[in-house]
């Protein structure tokens, strides 16, 4: 082999390993939560950013919790994790909060009120007045016997006098 290619080889090994070492470490924290070290008893996919504590999902949590009945989209969260000091490596700060967002619907901490929109799950009910939560509203029952029951109605009688009026 050429000089300039052993040093390619050895410089993407030397990535490699960098990268098998950052995935060691997660796994490791992964057990140790599941063996509950440390008094954690989370997931240890619902582990923050690192052991600091204070990852992207932890801040986003705090805020949650101190606002329960605000929602705040992926530029709203930003603001109020740059006022917390978040930081990320991450390129893309809107994608990185997004993701953690639709993370966090799915463990179904927060929850989606329209589209690009969240809040902590099951603080606020949209119950109208005048119904109790859980209950359906009900559709009129139509009798069973009757065949045209379901039938669309009849069209309106036209002013041609030559044509029947079905």
């Amino acid at each position: 082999m050429q000089l300039g290619k052993l040093d390619q080889v050895m410089q993407d090994l030397e990535t490699y390993e960098g990268e098998l070492a950052h995935e060691l470490g997660r796994v490791q924290a992964a057990l140790a939560a599941l063996r509950g070290v440390g008094g954690s008893s989370a997931s240890p996919t619902r582990e923050a950013d690192g052991p600091d504590s204070q990852g992207t999902f932890d801040l986003l949590r705090q805020i949650f919790k101190e606002n329960p009945d605000k929602e705040y989209d992926a530029n709203g969260a930003i603001a109020e994790l740059d006022k917390r000091g978040w930081d990320t490596d991450a390129q893309d700060r809107v994608n990185a909060v997004r993701s953690a967002l639709a993370r966090l619907t799915t463990w179904e901490e927060i929850e989606r009120t329209r589209r690009g929109y969240y809040r902590l799950a099951g603080e606020v009910e949209d119950v109208p007045p005048d119904r109790t939560a859980g209950e359906q509203p009900q559709r009129p029952q139509e009798p069973a016997d009757d065949p045209w029951a379901s039938a669309p109605p009849a069209p309106a009688h036209s002013d041609f006098s030559d044509e029947p009026p079905f």
